[in-house]
């Protein structure tokens, strides 16, 4: 900043009113040094064990999900270490984490080494179910079982390479995935052995639901398709056309041979050309766009 500018900018906080303080924004415990000492050693510690586990790590490896870009998780477990969370974007470390690590009744569930805080809520869920997928190995919180099985029948899943929304063991995106993943009965009965595709026949109640800074229409509609051709209460479908912004459809009513869902559209006050109003004739597939 110029230095006319520096001392303008001076002399007018000098003429303003006197405010209250803001207050101060709590220091992350997971971002000190000292955090950052543990955790580097708790990674040492984590690959030491994974070596001596040789080529049967169980559950057990490097895990990570990301774009590349804003969001990379990287996290490392094993049985007796526990695990290591570190979060980067474009700027570096942006959180991070550790703990301890236990397996119970076919879950994986992850205890922090820092105290919990009202305003920092944890950086992982405290429960994973350890997915295999023949020669692949994936970390999915129960949250997440619907999703991932739609993203199977979408083709975002299995992924050919490292970038996903679901932590997969590091490498494992080279590696064979052969039938079915081993997924709990509720999840497994959302995989579907071929895309269905259909249309919109008619569209009923829309409205417009703030999230965060964003907008979004949110509209329901019927689909020519129900039970009689394998759609499920869950199961989401993805449209053919209709621009940039919608999200996809969830069913969240289904019968013989129509379902309801309801489509989520990001609202773009500048591109008002981007987000069309959802309309009869749409057509969609459970399958995404490729």
């Amino acid at each position: 900043m110029p230095r006319h500018a520096t001392i303008a900018a001076f002399l007018a906080a000098l003429a303003l009113p006197a405010q209250e303080p803001t207050p101060a924004v709590p220091v992350n415990p997971r971002l000190g040094e000292a955090a950052t000492k543990a955790i580097d050693g708790r990674i040492e510690r984590i690959r030491a064990e994974l070596t001596s586990l040789g080529s049967k790590p169980g559950w057990a490896g490097r895990y990570y999900h990301g774009d590349g870009l804003g969001l990379n998780v990287v996290v490392d477990l094993a049985p007796t270490a526990g695990f290591a969370l570190r979060w980067s974007g474009c700027a570096g470390t942006i959180d991070q984490d550790h703990g301890t690590c236990t397996e119970r009744d076919g879950r994986i569930r992850l205890g922090s080494a820092f105290p919990a805080a009202p305003e920092r809520g944890p950086l992982l869920p405290a429960e994973f179910v350890p997915v295999r997928w023949g020669e692949r190995r994936y970390l999915i919180t129960p949250a997440q079982l619907p999703g991932f099985a739609n993203a199977i029948n979408g083709g975002g899943e299995p992924r050919n390479g490292p970038h996903g929304n679901f932590l997969l063991r590091a490498g494992d995106e080279s590696r064979a995935c052969d039938g079915r993943p081993d997924l709990p009965p509720e999840a497994a009965a959302l995989l579907l052995a071929e895309p269905v595709t259909g249309t919109i026949t008619a569209v009923h109640d829309s409205k417009v639901e703030p999230s965060g800074t964003l907008r979004y229409r949110v509209t329901e509609a019927t689909i020519d398709r129900g039970t009689t051709h394998g759609i499920k209460q869950g199961h989401v479908v993805h449209f053919r056309k209709g621009g940039f912004g919608i999200t996809g459809g969830v069913v969240v009513e289904v019968g013989e041979r129509t379902a309801r869902i309801r489509i989520r559209c990001l609202l773009l006050d500048k591109v008002p050309t981007a987000t069309p109003e959802p309309a009869p004739g749409w057509e969609w597939s459970t399958r995404g766009r490729d």
